[in-house]
């Protein structure tokens, strides 16, 4: 049965700047969803008062993005 996950994005003095709500049937699928956001930045994935994990985005590099045209 699929739970509610909070995914916060989290700015460089360590606040919380936004949040998003996300069903997901495991934590693997949790962190994967969150992996998949293309915003760069700091993210923690909750489920209820447990933290599953924390990871960071990094911006693309444009110039070698490119290259993959």
């Amino acid at each position: 049965m699929p739970a509610n996950y909070r995914i916060y994005r989290i700015d460089g003095a360590g606040h919380v700047v936004g949040v998003e709500w996300l069903e997901a049937d495991s934590d693997d699928a949790a962190l994967a969803a969150a992996r998949a956001m293309t915003e760069p930045g700091k993210r923690e994935i909750w489920l209820r008062d447990r933290l599953v994990g924390t990871i960071r985005i990094e911006a693309a590099d444009e110039s070698s993005a490119a290259c993959w045209l």
